[in-house]
């Protein structure tokens, strides 16, 4: 599944492509980058990718908006900047990106 298709038809498709598009302008917005000191290329690989959006569309179908959730969505990417000796990230960096996740309350 590509990005122009979700949001295609029903109103909770539509909500999945808002959701994306907050996810992803919180995570590639030159702020948030520069203080967590995130490459912008690697993050907008990520949540381009069709992976991301996969598990997006099954954590909003199944209405996890939970921490857990949020992990799950972002683990991949965590996990692989993790490996790389030119990225660092702390307990505080982690921490808040979990918490400024942009789902819907429902």
């Amino acid at each position: 599944m590509g990005i122009s298709e979700i949001g295609e038809g029903s109103m909770s498709e539509r909500m999945g492509l808002n959701v994306y598009k907050d996810i992803r302008k919180t995570v590639l917005d030159r702020r948030f980058l520069k203080v967590h000191g995130f490459k912008r290329d690697r993050i907008a690989e990520y949540v381009n990718d069709v992976h991301f959006i996969d598990t997006l569309n099954t954590l909003l179908d199944q209405k996890d908006f939970s921490c857990k959730g949020t992990l799950q969505l972002f683990a991949p990417l965590l996990n692989r900047m993790a490996q790389d000796h030119d990225q660092k990230i702390g307990l505080h960096t982690f921490t808040n990106l979990h918490l400024i996740s942009p789902f819907p309350v429902l």
